[in-house]
């Protein structure tokens, strides 16, 4: 039998003459087995089984007809083809993965980028966000240390009239000027000096003194009149980030009310598209009306110098002067319905956008003008032939009294 060259044959299992033993479906080398006994056991391989050979199963194989050759080269070609094969298959899409993992790399060092950015800019805006707010602390705190100051320097005035008033000394009111006026009622060395004669003498001999310190003191107003308004309000700190967070929920409202405002803009737009594309057909409409009218004004001019000419023909002759009466008679109710013509033209220029009837009103007037026209050219044609036959009658007699 034959087996296809490059498709391995499954091996006699667990066959310690071919030096390894199969288990499942992977054969697995037998551990007992040297390498080098066995490539010198085994240095052949027989294409047609698939299967290693010793020297005298491959001399028995070849004299079978079966392809053998050597081990190295049967793995080399197959080595070979397995590179071509990985070259050819695999290569440009390893290729393509490395290119993806290099990509997806570069990415993701953009994205940290990107992110440490972000970071630095949050970091920055939080700073600049406490250095206000400390900055606002520190005026708020050196607003009140300044009011405190002057609140104490009036506690510290007053408690050294109560401290004289007691009978201290002016300059050893310091030193007890507290104590005696938060604890009225505590022993003091003030007290003590008020029940000494010496003590007693001495508010006597300072009374005026006393009593205009304390008016003085009393009359002086107040750090804070009110303290409702005066004390600084330890809530109105400025609060950066809920304004951006109610800015930002204030942002879908905006965009909701710029919808509209564009819904609104598009129609208002529309409109005025339609209306300008009603303009141009209604303008279109007038400048055919007034070419059509131009073309009657120069039929009337052309029937005006007819008129003249038989007025001319008919200088000699009553007959003639009856039918030029007549004909100029016709021309003026004719030039009075061209006139009425052009009146009621400007009423329908007037009334065109509002009155689509008037269109079909002219146009009826057209057509009673064409039919008076075409009566006029009738006359006018019979005038000219009565003319020219006068005329002709004329010169005949004309001729025959020259004859006679």
């Amino acid at each position: 039998s034959t087996a296809t060259p490059g498709v391995r044959t499954r091996l006699p299992e667990n066959n310690p003459a071919y030096g390894y033993v199969t288990g499942g479906s992977a054969p697995t080398m037998h551990s007992v087995v040297d390498e080098g006994a066995f490539f010198e056991n085994y240095g052949w391989y027989n294409e047609s089984l698939g299967s290693p050979a010793t020297v005298e199963s491959a001399a028995a194989a070849r004299a079978a007809g079966h392809s053998v050759v050597a081990l190295d080269q049967a793995f080399k070609e197959r080595a070979t083809k397995l590179q071509e094969q990985m070259s050819l298959m695999l290569g440009p899409r390893r290729e393509k993965l490395a290119q993806m993992a290099s990509l997806i790399r570069t990415r993701a060092e953009e994205i940290q980028s990107e992110r440490v950015k972000v970071e630095r800019e949050t970091t920055q805006d939080y700073e600049a966000i406490m250095d206000r707010l400390r900055t606002a602390d520190s005026v708020k705190q050196a607003a009140l240390m300044q009011q405190r100051n002057e609140i104490q320097s009036e506690l510290e005035a007053i408690d050294r009239l109560s401290f004289q008033v007691s009978g201290g000394a002016a300059s050893a009111a310091p030193q007890h000027m507290t104590d005696a006026f938060l604890h009225p009622g505590s022993s003091s060395v003030a007290g003590a000096a008020v029940s000494t004669p010496s003590g007693m003498l001495g508010v006597i001999q300072m009374y005026p003194e006393l009593a205009a310190a304390i008016e003085r003191v009393a009359a002086r107003p107040l750090p804070l009149p009110d303290l409702q308004q005066d004390v600084l309000d330890p809530t109105d700190f400025p609060r950066e980030l809920k304004k951006r967070l109610d800015a930002l929920a204030k942002k879908k409202k905006y965009e909701k009310a710029l919808e509209v405002k564009d819904r609104m803009l598009w129609e208002v737009i529309q409109g005025h598209k339609a209306l300008e594309e009603k303009l141009g057909d209604e303008t279109k409409l007038c400048a055919e009306y007034g070419e059509e009218m131009a073309n009657w004004l120069a039929l009337t001019d052309r029937l005006s110098r007819e008129v003249n000419q038989l007025r001319q023909l008919s200088s000699h002759t009553s007959v003639l002067e009856q039918d030029y009466e007549t004909l100029l008679s016709d021309f003026e109710e004719a030039k009075r319905e061209v006139h009425s013509l052009r009146l009621e033209k400007r009423q329908m220029g007037q009334e065109l956008n509002d009155d689509q009837a008037a269109i079909m009103s002219l146009t009826a007037s057209k057509r009673q003008l064409e039919d008076k026209v075409k009566e006029l050219e009738g006359a006018l044609a019979e005038a000219t032939s009565d003319a020219a036959s006068t005329k002709s009658s004329r010169k005949k007699k004309q001729l025959q009294d020259d004859l006679g």
